[in-house]
């Protein structure tokens, strides 16, 4: 029915809340772009959905994730794009860069957004041509490679105040895959939870939480999402060792409650619940 828990995105658990990610997966299978724009907040999976991307295009191997922003650009073609001998000091061989290593595979661009606008347009030739210029060589190289590209930016924003190419974001905005925020699907977080203390060699049962602890989580705004709640989590367990969740540990570690927050109680969120617990609307 559409209430049954849904099959881990590529790790990323969402039983009920990353549907729409899934769908999105099944419409790229169908389409086969080359270019695919991950985009979504800090901490909400994008990398494994990038790589899910990849698996459902036939192409989850070889993969190379690059975090653009921490390459200095003095030495982003070479890394990138390889070089020939002699084409500096330093280079007395040749190197075919990372675009060419992963032939056949995909390129993983994450924080895309934070690409400085000359090297944007270094990005260019392969999003459009699939070629890629060794710096010091008069020739390019054609390379058969799919590019997923990730960010937290508003890239549409960054491009009207001239912060991004348009031309760039128009090539990656031809496939889009939204990652919803934590909050935006609280009917997970248990389901979060429970697969982070597994990760985290714990259990974490339902019968185990304290109700209260439980409100604690769905109110919490997780602006670092999984991330920040698998932390939080993390602490939770060295400061209260025993089984279960307890909203005394949980308050220690997330400090006093906001006034005046309140989850959005859907129908969808409480039909999700009963499911989660059994048919047990107590």
């Amino acid at each position: 029915g559409a209430f049954e828990p849904a099959a881990p995105v590529h790790g990323l658990v969402g039983p009920y809340g990353l549907r729409s990610v899934s769908t999105a997966l099944t419409g790229l299978a169908r389409s086969h772009p080359g270019n695919v724009l991950v985009e979504g907040e800090t901490g909400v999976g994008k990398e494994l959905v990038a790589r899910a991307v990849a698996a459902a295009l036939g192409r989850e191997t070889p993969l190379a994730a690059v975090n653009v922003a921490g390459i200095a650009r003095s030495l982003f073609e070479s890394q990138m794009f390889g070089h020939v001998a002699g084409a500096f000091s330093d280079a007395r061989t040749a190197a075919p860069g990372i675009v060419v290593a992963h032939e056949g595979g995909t390129l993983f661009l994450d924080e895309i957004g934070e690409l400085d606008l000359e090297l944007q347009a270094k990005l260019l030739r392969l999003l459009e041509n699939r070629e890629v210029l060794p710096v010091g060589s008069p020739r390019p190289v054609h390379v058969n490679v799919l590019v997923v590209a990730a960010t937290n930016r508003d890239l549409e924003a960054m491009v009207e105040r001239g912060a991004f190419r348009r031309d760039l974001f128009a090539r990656l905005a031809m496939a889009r895959v939204h990652v919803p925020a934590l909050r935006e699907r609280c009917e997970d977080i248990f389901g979060v939870a429970r697969e982070l203390a597994r990760r985290g060699g714990a259990t974490l049962e339902v019968e185990q939480v304290e109700v209260e602890a439980m409100e604690r989580l769905l109110l919490e705004p997780w602006p670092s999402n999984v991330r920040e709640l698998d932390a939080a989590l993390a602490a939770v367990r060295r400061l209260d060792p025993a089984p279960g969740l307890r909203l005394w540990a949980l308050a220690e570690v997330l400090g006093e409650a906001e006034r005046g927050q309140k989850t959005a109680l859907t129908q969808e969120v409480v039909d999700a619940a009963v499911e989660a617990h059994g048919g047990n609307v107590t």
